[in-house]
């Protein structure tokens, strides 16, 4: 049996990071629905909210790079009705599973705001 090499070809480092980023997956048949969307979501842990946009907001964009077309109001359901996703500061502003929520407590205890201002 070879031993694992410890370098990568540039084309296993191209599929080893695309795959870790969705995009080896076919995009499903027969449309896309709240099971793909969420996911999606979960597989990439994370989604960066930005609202300054050429398009549409990068968050649809992330989506629909990794699934196709999709109606967004599924996407906002699950995060603004559903509540199963929420927006929090992680490493920029994003949509997360509300269950990491907990994870980054530490960062919004850094950023209490009191009435005078920041602590």
């Amino acid at each position: 049996m070879p031993l694992p090499s410890d370098s990568l070809s540039l084309s296993e480092a191209r599929r080893i990071a695309l795959g870790a980023q969705g995009f080896d997956r076919p995009r499903p048949r027969g449309g896309v629905g709240t099971p793909q969307l969420r996911r999606t979501i979960r597989l990439l842990g994370l989604v960066q909210i930005d609202y300054v946009n050429v398009l549409v907001p990068a968050q649809y964009q992330v989506l629909f790079s990794r699934l196709g077309p999709y109606e967004t109001s599924r996407f906002d359901d699950l995060v603004y009705r559903r509540r199963e996703f929420t927006e929090q500061w992680a490493h920029e502003a994003s949509i997360l599973p509300v269950e990491h929520w907990p994870l980054l407590r530490h960062r919004m205890a850094t950023h209490r705001v009191r009435p005078w201002g920041f602590e």
